[in-house]
């Protein structure tokens, strides 16, 4: 079954419709007796629109920009949830680890001056 087509003139368009010449202004309807031919000819050029071709094309656009938002929302929730799975406890463990860090440093510190106070010690015993 073909759609019926509704064709409404973009521009000015002149036709010969049973050997009379007539225009048609623009915004209103392709009167029938045309030739097909000149139809799609009229159609190429942009001097003619289908109403009905418009309005279905609208509607599968509105339709895939719906459809595109739910992928993106799903994705987005997918991402989402793959980050949470890799983010860390937060900080208490920063804060651990900070302490870890410190508590090593403090170690080092008080091992180096020791060594320092026992080098003393052994330069003092050597001048006496």
């Amino acid at each position: 079954m073909k759609q019926l087509r509704q064709l409404v003139t973009r521009v000015l368009v002149t036709v010969m419709i049973d050997g009379q010449r007539k225009d048609i202004p623009p915004g209103n309807p392709l009167p029938d007796g045309i030739h097909e031919h000149d139809i799609e000819q009229l159609l190429r050029m942009r001097a003619i629109e289908d109403v009905t071709a418009t309005a279905t094309a609208e509607k599968d656009a509105a339709i895939k920009a719906k459809n595109d938002e739910a992928d993106y929302a799903d994705a987005r929730k997918a991402v989402q949830a793959a980050q949470a799975s890799v983010e860390t406890a937060g900080p208490a463990v920063d804060a651990k680890a900070e302490a870890e860090a410190k508590a090593q440093a403090e170690a080092e510190a008080k091992a180096k001056a020791e060594a320092e106070a026992k080098a003393k010690t052994a330069k003092a015993a050597r001048k006496a």
